[in-house]
C-alpha cells in the first residue's frame, strides 16, 4: 500500500469550534477534535480518556498544567506540546507512523471495514468515519496513567464536550474510557444538554476486554444500528476518460508497456473494472527512475524511488534531481481531479 502524506482534519466544522471558549487562542485550540472526511456521512464521534505527557516533563511545566491550564495558554516551550495535539496525534496514526499504543484507533476502524462490508481500503480510510476528542481536556501528568480528575477538569470537560457535540451533530457518542463516561454521565444528569440516547459505552480498544461482548462486539452492534449503509461512500469514482481528459500535454498515458522514457512523463492508469484505483506518472533523469501516484481508493499520494525501492518524503525531494517539478506539476493535476 502506498505511503500516506497527507491525512489531516476536515475543515467544514474548525470555523465554529474555532469558538469554544476551550479551544480559543488564548487557552488550548491544539486539543481541538480531529474530524474525519467521512465524518458527515457517518456521524461517529468517539472518545478517550485524556492525553497524557511523556517522562521528560519539567517541573516547570508539571507546575503549569496543575495549576494554571485552565487559566493561560499552553507555554511555547512546553516539551510535549505534541502530545496533546489531538490532530498531530490522530495524523501520524493515520500517517502509518504508528506505536503499539496506537491501537486504540485501528481497532474501531478494522471494526468499521468489518461491519460496513468495505472493500480496498485501510483502516486509516476508514477511521475517517469517524470525529475524535479526549473528553477530559487536560493531560494527565504522568505517562499512560489515568488522569487524576479535578472539579475543574471535570466542569471544563463537560463544558466542551457538550458545544463539541452542539456544532458537530454526531449520529452516535461512543466512549472508549469507562472513567470519562461515568464523569460524562453525572454531568449530563445534572445539565442535560447532550442526547444521552446517542451516547455509548465500550471497552478500551487496547485493553483485553476488547475483544469481549462489552468490547469489539458491543462496538460492531452500535455501528452496524447507527449507519446508513447506502450512504457510506469511501471513494470517488474516476473513469479512465475522464483522467485522460484532463491529462496534461507533457504527459503521455499508458494503460501497460514500459513506464520509463528517455525525455518523456509516462502515465500509467490502473483499472478496477471500470474504475481507476490508481494512476502515476514517472520519468527518467540521468539514470534516475522516480514515480509520483495518487491512489483513488485511498485518496494517498507516494512518491516513489525506483532506484532505491523505497518511499520519498515531501520534505526530501529536493535531494532528487528532477523531482520537484516532477512532483508540484503532477500534484496540480491530481488538485484538478
Amino acid at each position: 500500500m502506498a505511503q500516506i502524506i497527507n491525512w489531516e482534519s476536515s475543515k467544514e466544522y474548525d470555523n465554529e469550534l474555532s469558538k469554544i471558549e476551550h479551544y480559543l487562542p488564548e487557552h488550548h485550540p491544539e486539543m481541538m477534535p480531529f474530524v474525519g472526511s467521512h465524518y458527515k456521512e457517518a456521524g461517529i464521534l468517539l472518545l478517550c480518556e485524556s492525553h497524557y505527557c511523556s517522562k521528560y516533563i519539567t517541573e516547570e511545566n508539571e507546575t503549569y498544567l496543575l495549576n494554571d491550564w485552565y487559566k493561560l495558554p499552553t507555554p511555547a516551550n512546553f516539551i510535549d506540546k505534541g502530545n496533546f495535539d489531538t490532530r498531530y496525534v490522530l495524523h501520524n496514526f493515520l500517517s502509518n507512523d504508528r506505536t503499539k499504543a496506537h491501537s486504540m484507533f485501528s481497532n474501531p476502524a478494522k471494526s468499521i471495514i468489518e461491519v460496513l462490508q468495505l472493500e480496498n481500503i485501510s483502516d486509516s480510510e476508514a477511521f475517517n468515519a469517524c470525529a475524535f476528542m479526549n473528553y477530559y481536556q487536560r493531560p494527565e501528568v504522568n505517562t499512560h496513567e489515568s488522569i487524576k480528575n479535578t472539579q475543574d477538569d471535570n466542569h471544563y470537560s463537560y463544558q466542551t464536550f457538550s458545544e463539541v457535540c452542539r456544532i458537530l451533530k454526531p449520529k452516535r457518542i461512543i466512549f472508549l474510557s469507562k472513567k470519562a463516561y461515568e464523569s460524562f454521565v453525572k454531568s449530563n444528569f445534572d445539565i442535560g444538554k447532550v442526547d444521552s440516547k446517542l451516547v455509548s459505552q465500550v471497552y478500551h480498544p487496547t485493553c483485553s476486554y476488547w475483544n469481549r461482548d462489552g468490547g469489539k462486539e458491543k462496538f460492531d452492534r452500535i455501528i452496524r444500528e447507527s449507519l446508513a449503509f447506502k450512504d457510506f461512500n469511501c471513494y470517488e469514482v474516476l473513469s479512465f476518460e475522464y483522467i485522460e481528459s484532463l491529462m496534461p500535454s507533457t504527459y503521455v498515458i499508458k494503460q501497460q508497456g514500459s513506464r520509463f522514457y528517455i525525455d518523456k512523463k509516462i502515465m500509467r492508469v490502473y483499472l478496477d473494472g471500470n474504475n481507476v484505483k490508481e494512476f502515476a506518472v514517472h520519468t527518467k533523469c540521468k539514470g534516475l527512475k522516480y514515480g509520483v501516484g495518487y491512489n483513488v481508493y485511498h485518496k494517498t499520494l507516494w512518491i516513489w524511488d525506483y532506484n532505491k525501492e523505497q518511499y520519498i518524503s515531501e520534505n526530501e525531494i529536493l535531494k532528487y534531481q528532477g523531482l520537484e517539478e516532477l512532483y508540484n506539476e503532477f500534484k496540480e493535476f491530481v488538485d484538478q481531479v
